[in-house]
């Protein structure tokens, strides 16, 4: 059997309504997640050319590794990063030493993102891309508000997790392309509808209340079988 490890950091994201919150962070199996700042250099521009990458060193040379998001198997590994304001996403191919140094890594160490990127940083680059435009800015986003699930759907939005359940107005987290973006609607479910609700099929004729871009990635974005 395959195994899988992801992980995906995510930007809380706080709504002034009175509910009880959930937030949660995508992936699967052997997870490790957080909340990353976006560091100075993050906020600046760089020149970058991915077709020039031959090896995962190349791609993080300049790249804000505390924004490094990735998902990987016994044979591809995917992952997302910064450079400047720009996000890449670059697909390799895993190599099973480098796969079982992975696992031996201190996950706690300060300086893990750093590890973790040299220790895969000798694996041959599949392909590279900027997804920048993929993501839909503040204003696009706010164009769902009064809209349903259902609109979003058909809009191509692919339901992921509720995010906030409980009180008079729900939170679900729907993804589009590479990222993921929030949404409250006008309903009120309980945790255990949340819970056995995986497909948002309560939300579908609910409507949007308030919509928040981040720039947090899908799940598929970081799916290393999406990417073979």
């Amino acid at each position: 059997m395959k195994r899988l490890t992801t992980k995906l950091a995510t930007l809380t994201v706080i709504f002034a309504l009175a509910a009880l919150p959930l937030t949660a962070c995508g992936g699967s199996g052997g997870t490790d997640a957080g909340t990353n700042e976006p560091s100075p250099a993050a906020t600046q521009t760089t020149e970058v050319d991915p077709s020039s990458w031959a090896t995962l060193s190349d791609a993080f040379a300049s790249a804000d590794l505390s924004s490094l998001n990735y998902g990987y198997d016994d044979d591809t590994f995917v992952c997302v990063f910064q450079i400047g304001d720009a996000y890449y996403r670059t697909v390799a191919k895993m190599v099973d030493e480098v796969h079982e140094k992975t696992y031996g890594l201190d996950m706690s160490a300060e300086d893990y993102d750093e590890q973790f990127a040299a220790t895969v940083g000798e694996l041959e680059i599949l392909e590279a891309s900027d997804i920048t435009d993929e993501l839909m800015s503040q204003e696009d986003i706010e164009q769902y508000v009064g809209k349903t699930g259902q609109d979003l759907v058909d809009a191509g939005f692919i339901f992921s997790n509720y995010i906030m359940y409980g009180g008079e107005e729900t939170g679900a987290d729907l993804d589009k392309g590479s990222f993921a973006y929030s949404f409250i609607f006008d309903t009120q479910i309980s945790e255990e509808q949340a819970d056995s609700d995986s497909e948002g099929s309560l939300i579908m004729g609910a409507t949007v209340v308030e919509a928040q871009s981040n720039g947090n990635l899908s799940n598929a974005a970081l799916d290393p079988a999406a990417a073979k």
